[in-house]
């Protein structure tokens, strides 16, 4: 359990085994992939529906934290948590339009409690795929670009 009781720790994503077999490209495309799970925020006086990010989404996402184009490209992870926040907290279990929709939203969420938002934070990063790894990966390849050991310009 985590510090509130709710039994809202890490959240594991769970599959029906399956036999092994080969997909087809319309199995893949109907398949519900989709991930949604709570997070109790008491902070905030209830609980915080997290959706995983689509691939679509998820480059969008890490679109939105790089500045520059090719060798001045840099990281910029002002208000991380809070742009992933909003990128995946949906209005409930199965109404899955964005939770926040407002361009102000991602300044605004990054004033509210750091622990608050971090548990959301946690549960978005794990629904999609996200670790610290990534980011570290991401800053290192566009190291290699700004020290010219790497192809182009462009991304």
């Amino acid at each position: 359990m985590d510090d509130f009781g709710s039994g809202q720790g890490s959240a594991v994503v769970e599959f029906p085994e399956t036999a092994s077999k080969d997909l087809t490209a319309d199995e893949i495309l109907n398949a519900n992939d989709e991930v949604v799970r709570p997070v109790e925020v008491p902070e905030w006086g209830g609980r915080v529906w997290v959706r995983g990010l689509t691939g679509s989404e998820r480059d969008l996402f890490e679109n939105s934290i790089l500045e520059g184009r090719g060798r001045n490209q840099s990281v910029n992870l002002k208000n991380f948590r809070a742009k992933l926040v909003v990128a995946s907290a949906v209005k409930g279990e199965h109404n899955k339009d964005r939770l926040f929709d407002d361009p102000t939203h991602v300044h605004r969420l990054g004033t509210k409690s750091a622990r608050a938002l971090q548990r959301v934070f946690d549960m978005a990063q794990e629904l999609s795929g996200l670790n610290q790894q990534d980011v570290e990966q991401m800053t290192a390849e566009l190291g290699k670009d700004q020290n010219g050991s790497s192809g182009s310009d462009s991304l």
